[in-house]
């Protein structure tokens, strides 16, 4: 997945970054860096799924900051496993907005799985060759440890 910069999982993954942070082992679904973020992209996989080197914390809160390209915020259910745990929002498609989860990771996972709402695909509407089946537009991700 490119290239990877130095960082702690205390640290914010910000998506408009080129690369990702070394506590990454893998990211699946995921588009190419733009200006302020990137989108989920259902050509690449289903779901944005980000597998860590090390276990999530047991206890912890998900800040996600994004947006969906659907302008109808009650079709925009983005659903978040960790584990067997299911954490669902409805995301704004004008303003990225920070959604705040809490997850108990009893299972000790080390992946965080994005159920993106049904992805558009821009050639649907509009002209030019963007194929990408877009989800929502993440910014950024930050993971906040809540033993500590």
């Amino acid at each position: 997945n490119g290239v990877s910069y130095p960082a702690s999982i205390k640290d914010t993954i910000v998506f408009k970054k080129e690369g990702y942070p070394n506590f990454l082992k893998d990211i699946q679904g995921i588009s190419y860096a733009e200006k302020k973020g990137r989108w989920t992209d259902a050509e690449l996989n289903q779901n944005a799924i980000f597998t860590f080197k090390e276990p999530l914390p047991t206890k912890f809160k998900l800040e996600i900051v994004c947006k969906a390209y659907n302008r109808d915020k009650n079709e925009n259910v983005v659903k978040v496993k960790v584990g067997d745990s299911i954490r669902e929002f409805k995301a704004d498609h004008e303003n990225s907005d920070k959604y705040t989860l809490e997850f108990d990771n009893n299972q000790n996972s080390n992946i965080i799985e994005i159920a993106p709402p049904k992805p558009f695909e821009p050639t649907e509407k509009l002209e030019g060759s963007d194929t990408r089946k877009r989800g929502i537009f993440l910014v950024s991700l930050k993971i906040i440890d809540m033993k500590k």
